[in-house]
């Protein structure tokens, strides 16, 4: 059935067959590249999806909660506030409006969570600078992530914050601590 519909579709309407350009993959293809590998698309898991039970989405709201009331303690100790900022329906997990610092909160240092990070504090941070200015943005994890995707926030301008031994530590030379 697929010859056949390949067949049928290279023809121009009157019959008559065209050839196709052939697809190059050839070195050409990947000069100068040394990580990217270009092939066949296979199984691709960002288009497949993860189902989340309630309870396992309850417990990560849990353990999130806890990171942010945590850092807020922190904060506190110095004298400094975290509340929220809401636009909308949207509300981010901290703001702290004296140092424009603009924080969201994920459960875990997982490469999933900090991608879904990004398009939140994105996000957070395009809608509330009409009314705040621009904002340094930061994502709060329990631990410091990958240097892989510390380099990739760095390069968006987004800071990372963890948690280390009761202490908050920064890659943005102490502004978020």
């Amino acid at each position: 059935m697929c010859n056949w519909m390949d067949r049928e579709l290279s023809r121009d309407g009157k019959g008559t067959a065209h050839k196709k350009a052939p697809l190059k993959t050839g070195p050409e293809e990947h000069a100068g590249s040394k990580d990217v590998h270009i092939s066949e698309r296979r199984r691709n898991p960002q288009l497949d999806f993860i189902v989340h039970r309630k309870r396992q989405v309850r417990k990560a709201r849990r353990k999130e909660a806890e990171l942010i009331e945590r850092y807020r303690g922190w904060l506190s100790k110095q004298k400094r506030r975290l509340p929220v900022a809401r636009h909308g329906k949207l509300e981010c997990d901290g703001i702290e409006k004296g140092r424009g610092n603009l924080i969201e909160a994920k459960s875990e240092a997982s490469r999933e969570k900090i991608r879904m990070a990004v398009g939140q504090v994105l996000d957070y941070a395009f809608n509330l600078e009409k009314k705040l200015g621009k904002l340094n943005m930061a994502i709060l994890i329990p631990k410091k992530p990958q240097k892989d995707l510390v380099q990739w926030l760095d390069s968006l301008k987004i800071s990372v914050v963890w948690e280390d031994n009761r202490a908050f530590l920064d890659n943005a030379n102490g502004r978020f601590t």
